[in-house]
């Protein structure tokens, strides 16, 4: 796979480098060791640890720098800009790109260099769309087609198109955007390598799918996940790309309302996924489809493996995402069960009474000399402190072990957040801690942590 290829692998799917760092590094030389520097700031990125990335792609770039490899420091500056855009810092990401652009803007490019410059502009784009800058993050994704066609970088030619599609979109040209797709699609299907054909479908099918054309994304996803299998009975590796397509196609056949078919499609992902994110976010999927069409039972079953997952899982954005996205399914189960059971009770005593009624209408019921005790016993306060938290226990509208073990999970995942200084989690933990206490009726503490996750995102934009 071109160096190309696989940094746009990294821009557009947070996934398939290296997981595991290197104990420690001693390379034999000082370009071994900036280039072991690069790597590691890869598998960083790949476990959402952005801003230790960042620090390691800062390293790099000015040691390449030092040696006066502009080539080097170009790619390093690429892959720090992506780490700052995920950040949330549109500014430093924006002066880093351009300064990696302007390392290459020379009149005669050779390969390699042609394809630093085209994941270059690719990410430049992501930075003007993030930043408002829509119709010239378009024109970037036009040079950065060219760039990636100009060295024979299929994936990242079609990423790039996928990307002008997303701006035509916001422009509100959703004609053009359909035709842009139509083209890129007639062009993957001569394709003849299968694992570069299956993950252009698969691109083009998640991109289908996001502009609302369900039926073609399944097609699309469908057509990829039969060659991701048929590449994985001849080697492993590719185990991970059927688990992708699998979670894909059952995102599309949910939004598409065949929740028996989804929720299988998830259960296989999870099933063959080779990773425990992977795993997690299969797993986390079936939970939010069962949680959403009321299937209380189910949803009860895959509790316990998901809590086994979630332990499993090293800090980074991802399992943050996973722990707020556990605590608020749980906290709609709680809901949702609640008001089952409310309708229920009620339902019956309904029923009671009229029999009741009919039955005993002729004997009138003597008035009662004692009053009837409340029965709304207030819950004593727990002893049971959030550890390392400095939020307050919820009151329980829901079943008290239930209320705190939610803020317990959120907790972590805000603590989680704040270590890896990573604001979008943060806020996003926030935010849902503060709808706990707003569902136990603990206004103050809701408001408050509800406008520390605004001033967070807030500043992020």
């Amino acid at each position: 796979m071109p160096q190309s290829q696989k940094s746009e692998t990294l821009a557009q799917k947070n996934s398939g480098l290296v997981s595991n760092l290197p104990a420690s590094i001693h390379p034999d030389s000082q370009l071994a060791t900036t280039s072991t520097l690069l790597e590691s700031g890869k598998a960083l990125f790949a476990a959402g640890k952005l801003t230790e990335a960042a620090r390691v792609w800062q390293q790099a770039a000015v040691s390449y720098s030092e040696q006066g490899n502009s080539l080097g420091q170009a790619r390093s500056l690429n892959y720090l800009s992506l780490a700052y855009l995920n950040l949330g810092e549109w500014e430093k990401a924006q002066r880093t790109i351009s300064q990696s652009l302007n390392l290459l803007q020379i009149e005669s490019l050779l390969e390699k260099e042609t394809g630093i410059l085209a994941e270059g502009l690719n990410i430049q784009g992501n930075i003007q769309l993030a930043l408002g800058q829509t119709a010239i993050a378009l024109d970037t994704w036009k040079q950065a087609t060219s760039a990636y066609e100009s060295v024979g970088d299929i994936t990242g030619k079609l990423g790039s198109q996928i990307n002008q599609a997303r701006a035509l979109q916001h422009l509100g040209n959703y004609r053009r955007s359909q035709k842009l797709l139509e083209q890129a699609l007639a062009q993957l299907q001569s394709q003849t390598d299968a694992a570069t054909k299956a993950t252009g479908l698969r691109m083009l099918g998640v991109a289908l799918q996001a502009v609302g054309d369900l039926a073609q994304s399944r097609e699309l996803l469908e057509q990829s996940l039969a060659i991701t299998q048929q590449l994985e009975g001849q080697n492993p590796i590719f185990g991970r790309d059927t688990s992708a397509t699998l979670l894909s196609l059952g995102n599309t056949l949910a939004a598409l309302q065949e929740t028996k078919t989804a929720l299988k499609r998830y259960q296989q992902a999870a099933t063959v996924a080779t990773n425990s994110l992977t795993r997690t976010q299969a797993l986390l999927n079936q939970l939010n489809l069962l949680v959403k069409t009321q299937q209380w039972q189910e949803a009860q079953t895959l509790l316990p493996q998901i809590q086994s997952n979630l332990l499993s899982l090293s800090p980074s954005r991802a399992s943050v995402y996973a722990q707020v996205n556990f605590a608020a399914n749980l906290m709609k189960m709680e809901v949702g069960e609640r008001k089952t059971r409310e309708t229920r009770e009620t339902r019956e005593t309904r029923e009671t009474r009229e029999i009741f009624i009919i039955s005993n209408s002729q004997f009138p019921i003597p008035n009662s000399q004692f009053p009837i005790p409340n029965s709304q016993f207030p819950i004593p306060n727990s002893q049971f402190s959030i550890p390392n938290s400095q939020f307050p226990i919820p009151n329980s509208q829901f079943s008290i072990l239930n209320s705190q073990s939610i803020a317990k999970l959120l907790a972590k995942a805000v603590q989680e957040a704040r270590t890896l200084q990573d604001p979008h989690a943060e806020a996003y933990a926030l935010g849902q801690l503060g709808h706990l206490y707003e569902l136990t009726t603990q206004w103050q503490e809701a408001k408050e942590l509800t406008e520390q996750a605004i001033v967070i995102a807030r500043k992020i934009k």
